[in-house]
């Protein structure tokens, strides 16, 4: 064992060691533990000092400064992921994607941070996101990023000129072409495949942006390997996107797993008091009180309206200083999704939110879009101000009876009425992880620690943060042209089937090409929910 001084936290430690920090005679000082005994130690040790490298800027930095002033704690498996990150941020100093993208072994490998809730995979992200000064980088999460894909998509099937609409470039590479010239580093949060359209769509962005020098770092509850696992059925095609795209990330990103065995958001510095429970008339003017702080004297109060898809939400009380307040009725029991709060988010660097009851599996919707809410809110590092029912640890009842035969009564309840919404006529449990409830499970307890986390002093002190979220509908007369365009492609295609079969039928080679009546958009309205 050899004890570093606090300096050491300046230079690079090798990825063989594993690290703690720790107080010992008023300093702090970090002790590798290597695998390979006190050589190795003092071996690392050496190789800290020989290559004369000092980082004084980077994650390592940052992080040091984080456990300096005392709102963090040290963390031994968050300090060896740091050093991977310090590893990248040297690789990426003075990296210059456009010279490196016709060269894929030129390009350096990303990150995929993986490990369970709370251990601290997006805040060490942040750090690093924070602490690479380049101009071209960007920080989204999985579901912002996927929104932003679908408008994209939509934007180009509308503004698309005719002479592009062609088979050698298809809207997925047009649109990874496009964020890849906007940003060649992706810090990308909370990585998941849900559905087979995300994964195809996905898997065809992110070659694309490795294949134009992209470099993504990633974090996930899940290691490649386990991606998707509840959520794809046996159908070929699904199985094949999703192993494509786990090649992809297993081959351009170092994996790096985190086995913090506590979660790191309860062991932090507690900030000023935002979260009052339960509810009493105590609490409620409590919370009244610290509204009313937060608004300031003489400042009105009005009722607006945002814009999403072409429709609008409602925020019942705004100040001019960005402040909202809804109750839990209006914000999670209203037909909104993510791209809804999202916006309201965007929009408001600071939301007030009474009356949060415990949750049951009777209030499964009202449950997701609180979820949703709050994965919102803690992207943009909104302010959050709750009265709620009990503590967070307590807010998700996911089972209300503790009669066991009425908890396996409700259990087959739900899975028939799951099965019958599906339409599935025998019913094999054992291949539908999606009624495990083993995604759910992984929602509440990031939902619980975020919400642990947003009582922080680290969290408090950040910025407002805009997630990148510009939804496009289009003009009318793009619809119509987009319209158009659709069935000038269709009447050339005919053409070339009618050349190749021989048919001479005049009345098959007509096809008119009829106005777009339609106001609306049927994309959109889904991508809401």
């Amino acid at each position: 064992m050899a004890d570093f001084s606090v300096d050491c936290l300046n230079r690079y430690f090798s990825d063989s060691g594993m690290f703690s920090v720790f107080t010992h005679s008023t300093r702090r000082v970090v002790t590798c533990r290597s695998h390979l005994g006190i050589q190795g130690a003092y071996a690392a040790r050496k190789a800290c000092y020989s290559d004369g490298m000092k980082f004084n800027e980077g994650p390592l930095q940052l992080y040091k400064s984080h456990l300096e002033r005392k709102v963090l704690k040290p963390d031994d498996s968050q300090l060896k992921v740091v050093c991977n990150l310090q590893s990248l941020f040297e690789r990426l100093k003075d990296y210059d994607s456009q010279k490196q993208s016709s060269n894929q072994l030129l390009t350096p490998q990303g990150l995929y941070l993986y490990g369970g809730v709370g251990s601290g995979k997006t805040m060490l992200m942040d750090i690093f996101y924070d602490s690479i000064q380049v101009p071209n980088k960007k920080r989204v999460h999985f579901y912002s990023f996927m929104l932003q894909l679908y408008s994209a998509i939509n934007r180009w099937n509308l503004c698309c000129p005719s002479d592009e609409l062609t088979f050698d470039t298809t809207p997925v590479e047009s649109i990874a072409s496009e964020l890849a010239g906007e940003a060649w580093l992706l810090c990308f949060d909370e990585m998941q495949l849900a559905d087979f359209a995300s994964t195809r769509l996905l898997e065809g962005v992110f070659r694309k942006m490795l294949e134009n020098g992209t470099v993504i770092v990633t974090t996930s509850n899940r290691s490649p390997n386990e991606l998707g696992a509840s959520s794809f059925g046996r159908e070929r095609e699904a199985l094949d996107s999703l192993t494509s795209l786990v090649a992809l990330l297993t081959e351009r990103c170092e994996l790096v797993a985190m086995n913090s065995e506590s979660d790191y958001r309860t062991n932090q510095k507690r900030g000023k008091d935002n979260y009052f429970t339960p509810l009493t008339k105590h609490t409620e003017k409590v919370f009244d009180e610290a509204f009313c702080e937060a608004v300031g004297r003489g400042r009105r109060l009005t009722s607006v309206s945002l814009p999403v898809y072409g429709r609008k939400v409602i925020v019942p009380i705004a100040s001019e200083n960005g402040i909202a307040r809804f109750t839990f009725n209006e914000l999670c029991r209203s037909p909104l999704g993510p791209a809804d709060y999202i916006t309201i988010c965007n929009a408001f660097h600071t939301v007030f939110l009474e009356d949060i009851p415990q949750m049951s599996i009777y209030q499964k919707n009202e449950a997701r879009r609180f979820l949703s809410f709050v994965d919102a809110a803690y992207e943009s590092k909104v302010q959050l101000f709750c009265t709620a029912a009990s503590s967070p640890d307590e807010l998700f009842q996911l089972i209300p009876s503790d009669d066991p035969l009425q908890e396996d009564k409700m259990h087959m309840e739900m899975m028939g009425e799951m099965a019958y919404d599906l339409e599935l006529t025998q019913l094999e449990l054992s291949s539908l992880g999606i009624l495990t409830g083993e995604e759910e499970i992984f929602s509440f307890k990031r939902c619980i620690s975020r919400l642990k986390e947003m009582q922080s002093e680290l969290y408090q002190c950040q910025k407002h943060r805009l997630q990148a979220f510009s939804p496009y509908l289009g003009s009318f007369e793009e619809r119509l042209q987009s319209e158009n365009r659709r069935r000038e492609r269709e009447h050339k295609r005919r053409m070339k089937m009618l050349e190749a079969s021989g048919d001479g039928s005049e009345a098959l080679r007509e096809l008119p090409l009829t106005p777009l009546t339609t106001g609306s958009s049927d994309w959109a309205d889904e991508a809401s929910y």
